[in-house]
């Protein structure tokens, strides 16, 4: 039985505590915090806790999990995790860590990083292509020559940098495919540890090259508007 069968029982993907996950120490903390009835702040507490470690949570993987959980589940603008919330989420952290899962963790913070990377470049290339545009359209409305020749060389150099931004476009794709790569066969290693006896390659696919330059392109459009 995997952990999260063992601590919680699932509703409308909100976990609600099994009875053998009270005795847990930090776990008892947050129940005892929520002097109400209804202990909805202690159930939100317990989603944020799920969704942000466990591996089949449909945030598990996404870029911004936490903001996402917290809009969703806690509903309140600036909401931090109180201390007892972020120890109750450590202790769950080490009642299920495994190297696997430590090391795709790891893969998907590189692969995340290198994304990143990426768009501030392709947003950098595409600002520099505007200057370029506008550089070419004065030295046509240009009457001094030597307002050409100025302009010439600031054509020049921007035309340097394009180059280079283009340079390091293409060094980093083949990082972001390989951390890709690295993540992608985690995972499965992840999941047939998760998932014993099941179809683990239908249930990680092979999806995350395409999500995360659907990303890339989304990041740059918006950019360009």
């Amino acid at each position: 039985m995997k952990l999260k069968d063992k601590l919680f029982n699932m509703v409308n993907d909100q976990p609600f505590l099994q009875p053998v996950g009270i005795h847990i120490p930090e776990f008892a903390a947050l129940w005892d915090a929520d002097k109400s009835e209804e202990k909805i702040q202690y159930a939100q507490e317990l989603a944020y806790i799920y969704h942000m470690w466990e591996y089949d949570s449909p945030y598990y993987d996404r870029k911004n999990k936490e903001e996402e959980i917290i809009k969703d589940f806690i509903g309140k603008k600036g909401w931090k995790p109180a201390k007892r919330v972020l120890a109750a989420f450590e202790r769950y952290k080490q009642l299920d860590e495994s190297p696997e899962r430590l090391a795709l963790d790891a893969a998907i913070a590189s692969c995340n990083s290198i994304a990143s990377d990426l768009i501030n470049l392709k947003r950098e290339s595409s600002e520099v292509a505007m200057i370029f545009t506008e550089i070419e359209q004065e030295i046509l409305r240009a009457e001094s020559i030597f307002k050409k020749v100025d302009l010439l060389n600031m054509k020049l150099k921007i035309q340097e940098q394009r180059m280079s931004i283009a340079k390091m476009i293409s060094d980093i794709m083949p990082r972001l495919e390989k951390t890709i790569e690295t993540v992608l066969n985690l995972r499965k290693k992840v999941t047939a540890s998760v998932y014993k006896g099941e179809n683990t390659d239908a249930i990680v696919g092979d999806y995350l090259y395409e999500k995360i330059m659907d990303e890339i392109d989304y990041e740059q459009s918006q950019n360009e508007h």
